[in-house]
């Protein structure tokens, strides 16, 4: 058995996956950034299994999982090894939900793609109509947050904080989705 330690990163998800090409990369790190705007925590994008999973919080799959009942499907090695790490030192893993769980909130309209919560009449509501976002990962502030990139993944972050991580940070992750499709960096 093993015994279970407070983690380094609580509020922390490790998020895997393919990871092989430069696009796979680019889909693994759009992943972690809906795990941090649909869940309000903290991710870290894997690419490679030097991460210590029982530092995390969890393990979010993205693509086959070892739990998931995809078969027939191949799955990253990155992701098979750092799956099978956190179901031995038992940390929680979140595989993908089907596509057809996905459902948009019923306050706001934020489509629930990691995680669909509904409550007891059958409603689906996000982290932040639910009042159950953390707020700002930096100050603490409990206020609406917006995820921002901090170089190995994504933060929810209050506006005065994002916008002063986005000037430490450029980055193509911290525009807009408009401004995203039309950058060069992108786009190539």
């Amino acid at each position: 058995m093993v015994a279970r330690v407070a983690t380094l990163y609580p509020n922390t998800l490790l998020v895997t996956g393919p990871c092989s090409t430069p696009a796979e990369i680019a889909d693994l790190t759009a992943h972690a950034f809906d795990v941090s705007d649909q869940l309000g925590v903290n991710t870290v994008v894997a690419t490679s299994t030097s991460h210590l999973v029982s530092d995390y919080a969890g393990v979010a799959v993205v693509g086959p999982s070892l739990t998931s009942g995809t078969k027939g499907r191949q799955m990253d090695i990155v992701a098979t090894v750092l799956e099978a790490e956190a179901l031995a030192h038992r940390v929680p893993v979140i595989v993908p939900q089907a596509t057809t769980e996905a459902a948009s909130c019923d306050a706001c309209g934020q489509w629930q793609t990691i995680a669909t919560v509904r409550n007891h009449h059958g409603e689906v509501f996000c982290v932040d109509c639910r009042g159950a976002a953390p707020g700002c990962s930096w100050c603490l502030i409990d206020e609406e947050s917006e995820p921002v990139y901090t170089g190995t993944g994504f933060a929810p972050m209050c506006a005065p904080c994002a916008d002063v991580e986005k000037v430490r940070r450029p980055s193509p992750w911290n525009l807009s989705t408009s401004e995203r499709t039309t950058s060069p960096i992108m786009t190539a």
